[in-house]
């Protein structure tokens, strides 16, 4: 009997675990700086449909309502080729008054569900894809509007 089927599954085998070997030696002595995510103090907050309702004419929205959003999330794309900072969060103004004629319901278009490698796609230099097991997002990489005003 021959051994070469034993062989010719162990070289791919080791060939693999060296691969392996170099990439984690690579990713464990490559300097990171320092860590950048979600700060823990920003506020996550839920979007609401009469906001998203309004923003709709402006572009194409990337969250559904109800989605946690915070500041520099990107949760759409602007009809123009500039940055646009919107609040998702606005509210319906509440008051004791009756209306004259009957309130509106909102009707939201669908949202556009981007993928990983649309999202990869779609970003800038000043941007980045955030993937956790529960959701892909894409925000800036300064994430307070007053500091990327102090970069500009």
């Amino acid at each position: 009997m021959s051994n070469d089927g034993a062989s010719g599954r162990l070289l791919p085998a080791l060939a693999v675990t060296g691969l392996f070997a170099v990439l984690a030696a690579t990713a464990l002595s490559a300097g990171f700086g320092e860590a950048t995510g979600f700060p823990a103090d920003a506020s996550v907050v839920h979007n609401v449909g009469y906001a998203l309702f309004n923003l709709e004419p402006r572009g194409t929205m990337f969250v559904a309502p109800g989605e946690p959003v915070y500041e520099g999330m990107i949760i759409g794309e602007h009809n123009r080729d500039t940055d646009l900072e919107v609040n998702p969060t606005k509210t319906k103004k509440l008051s004791n008054m009756r209306a004259s004629g009957r309130d509106e319901n909102v009707i939201l278009t669908p949202h556009h569900v981007m993928t990983l490698e649309a999202s990869i796609n779609f970003i800038r230099d000043d941007e980045l894809v955030e993937i956790t097991p529960k959701a892909l997002r894409m925000r800036k990489r300064v994430l307070l509007s007053a500091d990327r005003k102090k970069l500009r």
